[in-house]
């Protein structure tokens, strides 16, 4: 497991391995980091740049006891880049993750 930092210094989720492949943890609240605009998930570009060059395939977004995972790829193919005031970042619609809760992946989440 390692920290992903944003430029500002502040840890936003880490990468894990996970039966050989690596993946993006974050843990999000959606009153505050959903965006409603897109009904979107979003991804700081630097923090999108270095998950990538770590070869995450998988982002995966802990949020109120759900699970919703996208492939890294529909970051960059169907993301939306836009600055909405707190930096570049690029968002992921919702439709493309996919959902489900804790206990049906059987995940321990503290």
């Amino acid at each position: 497991m390692r920290a992903v930092v944003r430029a500002d210094g502040r840890a936003v989720g880490k990468l894990l391995c996970e039966n050989g492949c690596v993946v993006y943890e974050t843990r999000r609240d959606p009153s505050r980091h959903l965006c409603r605009k897109f009904r979107a998930w979003g991804i700081d570009t630097g923090v999108l740049d270095e998950i990538v060059a770590a070869g995450a395939a998988t982002v995966r977004v802990v949020a109120d006891g759900r699970l919703e995972e996208a492939d890294v790829g529909l970051f960059l193919t169907k993301g939306i880049r836009a600055d909405l005031g707190d930096g570049p970042q690029v968002f992921l619609p919702r439709n493309h993750f996919r959902r489900s809760t804790a206990t049906q992946l059987n995940l321990g989440l503290d």
